[in-house]
C-alpha cells in the first residue's frame, strides 16, 4: 500500500500484500459493485468482524440506508432504511460524524444500558448476533455521513484496540478507493 510498509505497520494482523489486496479489492468495488461482497468479507477477515457494511446517513433528517453488506440478513438491508434508521443510537451522536477518517467503537458512542435500551439494537443488531460494532467514517457532506460499519457477536468480545488501530490505518487508503469510482 504504501511504500515501506511493515508488518508493525499493520499490527502484526495483516501482511502488507493481504492489506494491498484488500485496498485493491475496495478500488475494484468502486468501479464495479459486483466487487463489494468479496471487498467487505476481506475486511471483515481483516478486523475479526463477522458482518461489514458501506452505509449512509442523514445526521439532519434521521435516514439512513445500507448500500452493500456482507453478513447481514437481506430483509434487515431492506427494512432498515424503512423502518430501524431511525432509531440508530449510534448515528445519533453528530459530533461524532464530523471529521472524516475517524474510527470509534460502538461503546465509544453510547453506553451499554442506553444499547440495551435501544430499539435498533434489541430488534435489529441482537437478533444478527451483531453486538459489538466499529465505524469508520469515509467521508461527510453537508449532513450526510458515508461510513463503514462491522460487527460481530458480544461472545466474540469488543473490538480490540489492534482491530481498531488497523482499521484506522486502512481507512485513508479506503477513502481514497472510494473517491476513485466517483
Amino acid at each position: 500500500i504504501g511504500v515501506g510498509w511493515r508488518n508493525n505497520d499493520l499490527g502484526g494482523q495483516l501482511s502488507p500484500e493481504q492489506a494491498l489486496n484488500l485496498v485493491s479489492e475496495f478500488y475494484s468495488a468502486s468501479m464495479d459493485a459486483r466487487f463489494w461482497p468479496t471487498a467487505l468479507a476481506k475486511l471483515c477477515d481483516a478486523i475479526g468482524a463477522q458482518a461489514c457494511a458501506l452505509a449512509s446517513y442523514d445526521l439532519a433528517a434521521g435516514t439512513g440506508t445500507i448500500a452493500q453488506a456482507v453478513g447481514i440478513d437481506l430483509e434487515l438491508i431492506e427494512v432498515y432504511g424503512d423502518v430501524y434508521a431511525r432509531s440508530n443510537i449510534w448515528m445519533q451522536r453528530e459530533e461524532m460524524f464530523r471529521s472524516p477518517g475517524a474510527v470509534w467503537t460502538g461503546a465509544d458512542l453510547v453506553s451499554d444500558s442506553e444499547q440495551q435500551a435501544n430499539e435498533y439494537f434489541q430488534r435489529w443488531l441482537a437478533p444478527q448476533g451483531l453486538e459489538q460494532q466499529v465505524f469508520g467514517l469515509l467521508e461527510r457532506q453537508s449532513s450526510t455521513a458515508l461510513y463503514l460499519f462491522a460487527a460481530r457477536s458480544a461472545t466474540a468480545g469488543p473490538f480490540n484496540s489492534d482491530e481498531v488501530a488497523l482499521l484506522r490505518r486502512l481507512l485513508p487508503y479506503l477513502q481514497r478507493s472510494l473517491r476513485s469510482g466517483e
